[in-house]
């Protein structure tokens, strides 16, 4: 969908010896303008950087840009070297038409464009593709002319107006009997002509020297320091002239550049920062935004793999038993004496990991307005630290479940070492008698599955992985982490009922006390973390250590 920006520009006039017809500066070159009326920042449009139609009739000018008030139709569009783009309008021969004839109180002109470009303040590119008659202008310099078809022998008309800004500065515009040729007159007696690139030619062709004249070069003159005469002068001047000023500066030639560059020279600095500052430092405030993004908070993926509960004692204890798969054998019959055998148990002890943090904060954080976000921010950071820590020690645990590494198994060439190793883990806890709920790849591993092609993958098992370092293998969770080899691929497979992680219900439980004597606030944060490894058969690490 392309969007459309309205740039509001000049006055216009109607046209002499064309009835219902009028003709203005749509848009002036060179020149930055108010913010639009669709919320677009100010912008100046060099000349050349307006694409304009080909068949002027398909430039429509409405009311106050409301499409369903159309007035008329472009029938001329011509860009102004120097200038901008001026254009002419048929009113239509409608009732809308007539009343507008009647009280042209909208005497401005704004153009509506589409496909803009900008670099900053600058404009690239854009097109033109309608107009609109408004009251409000955008470019304090566009000025009202009129201009009609003169024939050869008139009379040539000259038609004059005042435009009044709104700090009460005038500047005078007045089209001559050229229709091309455009005048601004500054409340001073300075006056500025616009020529087009064609009739400029014409103006500035000089005949060549007559036999025995010498021609001659006039030298170039610098433009002469600013006296205090030209301060006074350039203090009394309007917003209507200095932007008349800076068009000249940019378009002008000659004395009226160098008249220009004299003006604006006498000019005062205001500025923001540096020397001769306006605001004293402090007193531009900065827009404030509370706390930056900091990224997205720490998600615990590794205690989820075993098995959750709740702490129910300070230590948990179990047992399991040994050697009872082994005692039946095979019996004889016919009376013989029936096999016989021994069992034993061996205890499965709890490891208890606390955890805790403290501060002793000052009570003007809550007391005074502003200070509790810092703390509510830094107390998040804590709870999140807190999540941090206490997952990676329940990786390490399943790590250590886990135990020494065992090498990795001859697999076919056509596929990756990473799914070998993944389904080697799979089947080894298959092999012990449970069944596989997860797996965790070194970065290594998981980034080689990551970049397998579809034709690398077995045929008869699903692997699924993810940019966000998580997948599935045959429908169980696979994560990335560290299982302590780093140098090359390996990956953990394990069962979630090996291992179980105890928890306080509601963790870390957060601790507040008030310091009366000192006017503080004691706040702490204490969390445990209950650790079973109640099978190790059931984790396997396929992989070779790090030299």
């Amino acid at each position: 969908m392309t969007d459309t920006t309205t740039t509001q520009a000049g006055l216009f006039a109607a046209v002499a010896e064309k009835p219902r017809t009028v003709r203005g500066l749509l848009l002036p070159y060179g020149e930055e303008s108010r913010l639009s009326q669709s919320g677009t920042a100010p912008i100046t449009f060099p000349e050349g950087t307006v694409r304009l139609p080909r068949d002027p009739s398909v430039v429509t000018v409405n009311l106050e840009h409301d499409r369903f008030q159309p007035l008329g139709r472009a029938t001329s569009l011509e860009s102004v070297p120097g200038v901008g783009i001026v254009a002419e309008f048929a009113i239509a021969d409608t009732d809308e038409g007539d009343a507008y004839l009647a009280d042209p109180s909208r005497r401005r002109l704004s153009a509506e464009l589409r496909d803009i470009v900008r670099a900053g303040a600058v404009a690239v590119g854009a097109a033109l593709t309608g107009a609109a008659l408004v009251t409000e202008g955008a470019f304090a310099s566009a000025g009202l002319f009129a201009l009609g078809d003169v024939q050869e022998g008139d009379e040539e008309p000259e038609a004059e107006v005042e435009s009044t800004t709104g700090d009460g500065d005038h500047v005078q515009l007045t089209a001559d009997t050229k229709p091309e040729d455009v005048t601004v007159t500054t409340p001073d007696g300075q006056t500025t002509t616009y020529v087009p690139a064609d009739a400029e030619d014409e103006q500035t062709t000089e005949a060549a020297p007559a036999a025995g004249e010498e021609a001659t070069m006039g030298n170039a003159v610098a433009p002469t320091t600013a006296t205090e005469a030209d301060v006074q002068k350039a203090e009394e001047l309007g917003a209507n002239a200095v932007f008349a000023a800076m068009t000249a500066v940019m378009h002008g030639h000659g004395s009226e550049k160098a008249q220009a560059e004299q003006m604006l020279a006498a000019l005062s600095d205001i500025k923001h920062t540096g020397s001769g500052a306006l605001p004293a430092t402090g007193v531009l405030q900065p827009a404030w935004i509370g706390e930056a993004w900091k990224g997205r908070a720490y998600q615990r993926k590794y205690i989820t793999l075993g098995t959750q509960g709740t702490i129910a004692a300070m230590d948990a204890k179990g047992f399991v038993l040994d050697q009872g798969t082994a005692l039946v054998q095979e019996w004889a019959g016919n009376k013989t004496q029936l096999p016989t055998g021994t069992a034993s148990t061996s205890l499965v002890a709890s490891v208890l990991t606390k955890y805790g943090f403290a501060a002793d904060i000052a009570r003007e954080f809550f007391d005074l307005p502003g200070g509790e976000e810092v703390i509510a921010a830094f107390w998040r950071g804590v709870l999140e630290s807190y999540a941090r820590i206490t997952d990676r020690k329940a990786l390490s645990f399943i790590v250590q479940a886990a135990g020494a590494p065992v090498a990795a198994a001859t697999y076919p060439t056509d596929y990756p070492a990473a799914l070998g190793m993944l389904m080697q883990g799979i089947l080894a806890i298959e092999d012990a008698e449970d069944t596989p709920t997860f797996a965790i790849m070194n970065t290594a591993a998981y980034q080689q599955a990551l970049f397998t092609g579809h034709e690398k993958i077995p045929e008869f098992v699903n692997f699924d992985f993810g940019t966000k370092g998580e997948g599935t293998a045959d429908g169980f969770r696979v994560v990335r982490g560290d299982i302590g080899i780093e140098n090359t691929p390996a990956v953990l497979v394990g069962s979630k009922q090996g291992i179980r992680f105890n928890e306080i219900g509601e963790t870390p439980i957060q601790v507040d006390a008030l310091d009366v004597a000192r006017g503080g606030v004691d706040r702490a944060a204490v969390g445990y973390l209950q650790t079973l490894i109640e099978r190790p058969a059931s984790f396997v690490l396929i992989g070779t250590a790090d030299s």
